[in-house]
């Protein structure tokens, strides 16, 4: 039987009249001795169907067939072989780095070499892209002369690595889809039973990530690889019992044994994922008032830096703090266990929740500290979702206006145009007053902050007045919501003055672009030689660029007593840290306290989440362009 490497070499063949080796090389991704090594062992078993590959000096290799139909009947005999042997560079690197996990002994490079067909270059180029992922999760690739490498680490972090990336993504070496599948579902339903029982509440991606870790577990304690014991004196009871259950329901659907180590692994598992843990005896509760004064100290530290650098005072917002410490017990033990999680909602929260996702990348930055550990993005998103939530409400909660509605009509049509006023304006109208022509000299206009009348007043108010229709049409609605904007963006230019925006800023990398941009600023606002080295220190703590073209670098200290912003239109993208940017929002927040601060992050956002505007402003590099566009 010919291997899948071998029927490929046959239909490139077949294809000309002539191949050269150092083409077929090319095509394969071997080496030339390669290839005509297995030339030369694979004609005596095409010879047998009356096939023969022959070479020409100067020309290369060809196919000659001594029986009629004998080439077309050797491909079709063996075109619908399963892949055994992997052709291309993705498919070896994946290959070796599930062959690799597998392995409890040294494996000699010149074997895999022999196995895979492939030269001695050409493995050490693939095992360095496995060892860049391997690193990922703490990993190494140990090579000891004259035995060979295998992978060293922790079983959890084995088990980390093998279910992200061959679970997740497409099996593990050697176990078909349907069986891997039929066992998962299998595994889904004694937890799902045991879910029921414990009253356990498992997010829909929590719940398909504990099964799979559970599938690579089952896989790894049949082949005698366990756990190492752990302390884990927090686990609460529910979670115990969860893990007792579950694994006497595995036993007996699988005759398989669940050592003990392997239930604290479960239960664990189950701990990074749900947050379940309700202490019963006293030593747990004692561990657990610990761990959430703790877990309460980084959340202060969380909120003081949102405060301090986004001017968004959320430290008494009690919700918000319950949502984090429910979020931060079982995400201590994610860190500490390096149990991943997967976060299917990751690319629209950074889409959709940017502001949220900001000042979570932030605050990860104190995490990143406290733990010793790099924030995963799947994590920063779930802090986002529960900062959007607390943005959310305190938008709703905004200030609201209070309005004077001046008619003509009688007392009826001002009550009708009232009511539509409250219920179009619902979100931003605190209180509406109506009153006609001649009330208006005796009005209190201390109580309202506009005046919008259906008629021309005689008499000069001391609010801003809009003249509207009788029946509050089309127009009247678009300028009045775009009144009640203005009201809220009327101060952007206190932030972005024409002088700190500098159109052309050269660069070829982000430290280069900030350099130059910093130099600029400081000429402009007199501040001192160390405001570079500060944006460049809060940059690497956590990079500030969240896709459309734009970042939002700031320093890490404060250089002014009002907070002000620079932009620069770069000649050309950058890489930055994660994505291309053309845009620098530099923002410096100042000390004195500013009501108005949110209200600058509101409109610089959302602008963020314009690509067509950013794209123009990259076209048309102008102040008043941009400040327009912050105003919409």
């Amino acid at each position: 039987m010919l291997s899948s490497r071998d029927h490929r070499i046959l239909r490139l063949l077949s294809k000309r009249e002539y191949t050269t080796a150092a083409s077929l090389a090319e095509e394969l991704e071997i080496g030339v001795k390669t290839v005509r090594t297995r030339i030369k062992e694979m004609n005596p078993e095409i010879r047998k169907s009356g096939v023969e590959i022959l070479s020409k000096p100067r020309y290369g290799y060809y196919i000659v067939s001594s029986t009629p139909g004998g080439l077309e009947r050797l491909l079709e005999e063996n075109g619908g072989e399963e892949k055994k042997i992997p052709e291309t560079g993705a498919e070896r690197v994946n290959y070796l780095l599930a062959y690799l996990l597998n392995q409890k002994e040294y494996v000699k490079a010149e074997n895999l070499c022999e196995f895979l067909y492939i030269s001695r270059g050409t493995l050490t180029a693939a095992l360095r892209e496995v060892e860049k992922t391997y690193q990922q999760y703490g990993l190494a690739l140990e090579k000891k002369p004259g035995y060979g490498m295998k992978v060293t680490g922790t079983e959890f972090q084995i088990r980390q690595c093998m279910t992200e990336l061959f679970v997740k993504h497409d099996g593990l070496e050697g176990i078909g889809s349907t069986r891997r599948a039929d066992k998962m579902r299998l595994l889904g339903q004694l937890v799902y039973e045991c879910v029921r029982s414990y009253d356990v509440t498992l997010s829909e991606s929590g719940y398909h990530d504990f099964v799979e870790h559970l599938y690579v577990a089952l896989r790894r304690i049949r082949r005698g690889c366990l756990v190492e014991e752990q302390e884990v004196d927090f686990l609460g009871s529910r979670e115990i019992g969860f893990a007792e259950e579950l694994s006497k329901r595995i036993e007996e659907a699988l005759g398989i044994r669940i050592p003990s180590c392997e239930r604290t692994y479960f239960a664990l598992q189950l701990a990074g994922k749900s947050g379940i843990s309700v202490p019963d005896s006293g030593k747990e509760c004692a561990e657990n008032d610990r761990t959430n004064r703790e877990m309460e100290r980084l959340i202060d530290r969380m909120l003081d830096m949102v405060n301090q650098e986004f001017g968004v005072d959320l430290r008494g917002n009690r919700e918000l703090r319950r949502a984090l410490l429910r979020h931060m017990i079982p995400f201590a033990i994610r860190m500490r266990y390096q149990i991943g999680q997967h976060n299917l909602m990751l690319s629209e929260i950074k889409e959709h929740y940017i502001f949220a996702y900001t000042i979570a990348s932030q605050a990860a930055g104190i995490l990143r500290e406290y733990f010793k550990a790099e924030i995963s993005d799947d994590e920063i998103g779930e802090l986002a979702e529960i900062f959007e939530l607390a943005l959310e409400q305190r938008e709703a909660a905004k200030r609201k206006f209070s309005i004077l509605i001046v008619c003509a009509s009688g007392a009826s049509s001002s009550q009708l145009l009232k009511y539509k006023y409250s219920r179009e304006f619902r979100e931003n109208i605190d209180q509406i007053y109506v009153c006609n022509r001649y009330e208006l000299a005796g009005f209190d206009f201390a109580k309202v902050d506009y005046v919008f009348t259906t008629v021309p007043l005689e008499m000069p108010v001391p609010v801003p007045v809009l003249e509207v229709s009788s029946f509050l049409k089309e127009g009247d609605v678009a300028a009045v919501r775009g009144l009640f904007e203005r009201e809220s963006r009327d101060c952007l230019d206190e932030y972005y003055q024409r002088e700190l925006f500098f159109p052309g800023i050269a660069g070829e990398s982000r430290e280069e672009v900030l350099n130059n941009l910093c130099e600029c600023v400081r000429e402009k606002q007199g501040l001192p030689e160390d405001f570079y080295g500060s944006v460049i220190r809060r940059e690497q703590i956590s990079p500030t660029d969240y896709g459309g073209l734009v970042a939002i670098p700031h320093p890490d200290q404060v250089y002014s007593a009002r907070t002000f912003a620079a932009v620069a239109v770069l000649q050309k993208p950058v890489w930055w840290s994660r994505n291309e940017v053309q845009v620098v929002i530099l923002t410096v927040v100042g000390s004195e306290e500013d009501p108005k601060l949110e209200k600058f992050y509101e409109a610089t956002t959302d602008l963020i989440l314009r690509p067509g505007d950013i794209r123009y402003l990259v076209e048309h590099p102008d102040y008043d362009t941009f400040l327009r566009m912050l105003r919409k």
